[in-house]
């Protein structure tokens, strides 16, 4: 995340005309991007993100800063349209004014879903929430425990079609009092071993738990990364104005590896420290062990939607490599097959992506089976993910066909010609502002792109390939090799 490079006007109309291989020093490393350069590079974006429907979508940048309009048919989607714009280089901050238009529903049919999905799921089902749904708007209060609940609480309710705004006035339970130095010190921590944050550019301080950060970061989504990091038990509040989106000065900072080995003792402390505010496992305590960054998850949790979780907090950490999920899955009551099916085609039918497509569930000694045909891998992926979410389910097998006659994995781009792969995958790392762009070989045959060189972390290794995808690649070999990782998991 050191180097940050931005094209001049030059570079983009000849590689835009002209096949050939584009090298990192074509780029010119300066101090701000072009709006116009951002403007396009989002837009890019958002074309190719089959979670986002961008055909109504307008974008403006002006000073860095993007601003989104128009109408999209789901809050999901306005949604993942700022965190994709967030995720751009160059980027400093995004404004959302993008207006969601849902199919109408009544508002009671909306509530009886949404309090039905709050059930299902076995981390909010136990959230005493007050619900009012007013034209779309669902209306939320009542007390939880965490930033955390309150945030997934939201989260669950998102996944209710028909919704089109959240206002969500839960109140977190005053924790008690914890001096300010141990307050300083988690968070510390936490940034110190958060995969997407450099903690050492920002300057931490606490004051009768309102949290202050300083300092600067490399992208609007490091911001928000950092700022999530600081909500733990007795914080009451984040100022991050002073923490400022300087993506140019990645050059002249030394900045640590976060992909440099950290003791197997340091990475096993803060996965089970992260497990401990993360709602989807608080009632369980999986087990971890890690030999070399790679880490292996064990024990027995109640559901599908925590063994998940358990993987998503590991693979989130600095340091890790590799994780191996070998939790079991074992609910305290076990539901009918009859009643699990039924559970989850309601999960299925009223989640806002998915309702559109026949999807046929099944379920075999809590195993759900789920078929049928969608239009691409994201939905088929979501489909499995939807599932893993209501209480009960123990595995999922998805035999949900995708049509794979235009394109492949979960990006809206149709194959083309070999150079313009290699050019637009070049295009996908270059605006990614967690990848070293110059470090990397792309090479394309057939449509096949080969991915050599080094990244920083495993993180990135992984999300080089989902790049190379959005550029159009058919296949990926990806035999990026992540610095000082041990030589058994390089490829």
């Amino acid at each position: 995340m050191s180097k940050k490079y931005s094209l001049n006007l030059f570079v983009i109309a000849v590689f835009l005309l002209i096949p050939f291989k584009l090298q990192a020093a074509q780029y010119a490393l300066v101090d701000t991007v072009a709006d116009k350069d951002i403007t396009t590079a989002v837009e890019r974006e958002l074309e190719h993100e089959n979670a986002v429907s961008a055909h109504l979508i307008d974008v403006e940048t002006k000073n860095g800063v993007v601003k989104l309009s128009g109408w999209v048919e789901h809050l999901l989607a306005k949604e993942k349209a700022t965190s994709l714009a967030m995720s751009v280089r160059g980027v400093l901050s995004v404004i959302n004014d993008i207006r969601v238009k849902p199919a109408y529903r009544e508002d009671e049919e909306i509530k009886n879903d949404v309090i039905t999905a709050l059930i299902l799921n076995p981390a909010t089902d136990r959230f005493e929430i007050d619900l009012k749904i007013e034209d779309g708007i669902a209306i939320l209060k009542g007390t939880v425990a965490s930033w955390q609940e309150r945030e997934l609480t939201e989260n669950v309710v998102k996944n209710v079609k028909g919704i089109r705004e959240i206002d969500n006035r839960l109140i977190i339970e005053r924790a008690k009092q914890r001096p300010d130095i141990e307050l300083q010190k988690e968070i510390r921590g936490f940034l110190d071993m958060d995969v997407w944050v450099d903690a050492q550019s920002i300057d931490v301080d606490v004051s009768d738990g309102v949290v202050t950060l300083k300092g600067n970061v490399g992208s609007a989504t490091e911001k928000a990364s950092a700022i999530n990091d600081c909500l733990i038990p007795g914080v009451k509040k984040v100022n991050a104005d002073s923490l400022k989106v300087i993506w140019w000065e990645r050059e002249t900072i030394k900045r640590p590896i976060k992909g440099a080995p950290k003791s197997d003792v340091t990475i096993r402390n803060a996965i089970e420290q992260t497990f401990t505010y993360d709602p989807r496992l608080e009632q369980y305590s999986p087990e971890v062990s890690v030999d070399d960054g790679i880490v292996t998850l064990s024990g027995t949790v109640g559901d599908l939607q925590a063994k998940s979780a358990a993987k998503e907090d590991a693979e989130n950490t600095a340091g890790v490599l590799s994780v191996e999920n070998k939790i079991k899955v074992r609910p305290e009551t076990l539901k009918t097959d009859t009643r699990l099916a039924r559970d989850i085609r309601k999960a299925l039918e009223w989640d806002p992506y998915l309702d559109r497509h026949e999807v046929v569930v099944s379920v075999s000694n809590s195993k759900a089976y789920i078929a049928g045909s969608v239009n691409t891998a994201f939905e088929k992926q979501r489909a499995s993910k939807i599932a893993s979410e209501v209480n009960g389910v123990v595995a999922i097998e998805n035999n949900i066909k995708v049509d794979e006659n235009l394109y492949d994995f979960d990006m809206n781009i149709p194959w083309q010609e070999d150079w313009k792969i290699s050019r637009d995958v070049r295009l996908e790392m270059l605006w990614n502002p967690y990848i070293e762009e110059d470090s990397i070989k792309i090479d394309v045959l057939e449509g096949v792109v080969t991915l050599t060189g080094t990244v920083e972390t495993y993180q990135q290794k992984r999300m080089a390939r989902k790049e190379a995808f959005q550029g159009g690649a058919k296949a990926v070999k990806n035999k990026l090799e992540v610095l000082e990782a041990p030589y058994s998991v390089q490829p």
